[in-house]
């Protein structure tokens, strides 16, 4: 017997089931990748949902569907739009199971494959041209970090603590992620994802001579701020000790790449995508 259950109010019970006990970023993708499900279809009966409804999704997407992270109303990528249609297959197949629709209307809908864009790693004299042009740049020594294959979000989670200048070496114990919940966009503090992931690193001279520059400067920001100063221990910090986000870290490193003449497409520094 048909129910008047609607997409929406469906996809909203699958959401609630399927993420029970993942991390908050992995609930979040899931929502994020039905989102443009739920405001094309979501007032539809789900027993009504067609393969030309979710063909229409799929056009719409591929051609006007962005409304954040570009021009609105332009084309989203092929692997946003395999995302939503993969996870609206998924909830649509749980919805077969508990018989509250015959079919599942996605199965035979195509979505075009990802192209894969090439990157090609700098070349030795364009990682020493970055690094000529950091000379006297706060950042320095962040830059370094980067160029030793840290991703941004375990360059926003390194502490002091995990530093040891006198042996020459880091640990990565943690990540600070960027992640946007139903109050905004909050910073995710975890360890990182795989065993693999938690590990220690020589550090170069040249990165410990920069780390131990940034350390002293970071002193001197601490007694000039006085007490609206933040000890919050991490490497990453502004003047005033608070530490930075992984979509500034981005901005900032891509500026300092326009500034030495690095940004060129197809080219990236290892760890920090271009």
């Amino acid at each position: 017997m048909p129910t008047k259950i609607t997409v929406g109010e469906y996809l909203d019970e699958w959401l609630r089931s399927a993420t029970r006990g993942k991390e908050a970023a992995t609930s979040r993708n899931y929502a994020d990748a039905l989102r443009p499900a739920k405001e094309r279809l979501g007032a539809r009966l789900l027993h009504k949902l067609s393969t030309a409804d979710i063909e229409d999704l799929i056009d719409w997407m591929l051609t006007s569907g962005r409304k954040r992270g570009g021009k609105v109303g332009t084309a989203l990528s092929p692997r946003t739009v395999q995302l939503t249609l993969s996870r609206l297959r998924s909830a649509l197949d749980s919805a077969v199971h508990r018989r509250l629709i015959e079919y599942n209307p996605a199965a035979p809908v195509k979505c075009p494959t990802q192209v894969k864009i090439d990157r090609e790693p700098w070349t030795a004299a364009e990682v020493r041209v970055f690094l000529g042009s950091l000379t006297g740049e706060r950042l320095h020594a962040v830059m370094l970090l980067s160029l030793l294959g840290l991703r941004p979000a375990e360059v926003c989670g390194l502490r002091w603590s995990d530093v040891d200048l006198d042996a020459g070496t880091l640990r990565v114990e943690i990540t600070r992620t960027l992640v946007a919940t139903d109050h905004g966009m909050e910073v995710i503090e975890k360890g990182p994802k795989s065993a693999s992931g938690r590990r220690t690193l020589p550090l170069p001279p040249q990165a410990t001579t920069a780390l131990r520059a940034f350390k002293v400067a970071q002193a001197a920001e601490k007694l000039r701020a006085g007490e609206v100063y933040q000890d919050s221990g991490f490497v990453l910090v502004d003047v005033l000790g608070a530490p930075q986000r992984t979509d500034w870290l981005r901005r900032r490193t891509y500026g300092l790449m326009v500034a030495a003449g690095s940004a060129r497409s197809g080219r990236t520094m290892h760890g920090t995508p271009a």
